[in-house]
């Protein structure tokens, strides 16, 4: 017996339940789980330091860790000398298809979802190492982003790569992890 499924609405309109997905925010921001690991205490620096391989090794094991965890791309910026004695930042982007910062429902968060995922286990994974590795917003996300090569900032925390892809910025790992810079910090 063959059934034939038929929508309530035609091809050529959009989809109302694709609409709402994307745009319509959670009536209850408890529900929102990006929040939630935004707020995760972070766990404690391993107290004995592994043994690291050169600063490139490094950094590739560093990249292709994030990339496993979901980041679409990771750039390392070598920062200019601060108070609180990170000398570098690790900045990830995750592929877009919406801005996060205007479509808020669960799909247009997605991007906010996964890059919260990716940096948390990311600071997680350099403090087993026996390095300092901790996330701090986004607030510098874009500049950092262009500084590592990942692309040209076009928002709030979002760069246009190479290609004309969107990049969300996920929030910036600091760390101490000795690791090959693939830019300097803008002055």
């Amino acid at each position: 017996m063959r059934m034939n499924l038929r929508f309530p609405w035609s091809r050529s309109e959009p989809d109302p339940y694709w609409e709402r997905f994307v745009n319509r925010p959670p009536a209850d921001p408890a529900n929102v789980p990006t929040e939630a690991i935004r707020k995760a205490t972070e766990g404690s620096v391993f107290a004995v330091k592994a043994d690291a391989h050169t600063p490139e090794i490094m950094a590739s094991h560093i990249k292709e860790l994030a990339r496993f965890f979901g980041a679409t791309a990771t750039g390392i910026v070598r920062l200019r000398p601060n108070d609180d004695g990170y000398p570098l930042a690790v900045v990830c982007g995750m592929h877009a298809d919406h801005d996060p910062n205007t479509a808020l429902g669960f799909g247009g968060q997605w991007p906010a979802l996964n890059g919260s995922y990716v940096t948390f286990n990311l600071g997680g994974a350099i403090r087993e190492y026996g390095f300092r590795g901790t996330r701090r917003g986004r607030d510098r996300a874009a500049a950092l982003a262009a500084a590592a090569g990942l692309g040209t900032p076009v928002g709030d925390g979002v760069v246009r790569t190479p290609n004309g892809k969107l990049l969300y910025l996920a929030d910036i790992t600091y760390t101490d992890l000795p690791l090959a810079a693939d830019g300097e910090e803008p002055a």
